[in-house]
């Protein structure tokens, strides 16, 4: 993604909260940890929008998310909402 000089929206999945990290690496998904472990690598600073949340935990991963990159734009994606990009 690096490679994208004009990337300016970053849609990803990141299903598990931290506290389910090896189900998230055995079953090849993203948790909070695992995700801005990678986004520390990404020289750009888009708008990053998660999804995949499993039920129940979304306000979890979200938080986890956020705290562990408070320098990043980080939302929520939901039903209804709908990116210009």
């Amino acid at each position: 993604m690096n490679a994208c000089d004009d990337l300016r929206v970053l849609v990803i999945e990141v299903s598990f909260p931290d506290e389910m990290e090896r189900l998230a690496s055995e079953s090849g998904h993203y948790c909070p940890r695992t995700l801005t472990r990678d986004l520390k690598r990404l020289r750009h600073n888009p708008e990053i929008w998660l999804t995949g949340m499993k039920p129940g935990e979304e306000a979890e991963i979200l938080r986890q998310v956020t705290e562990a990159a408070p320098d990043r734009n980080i939302q929520m994606l939901s039903r209804g909402k709908v990116l210009t990009v």
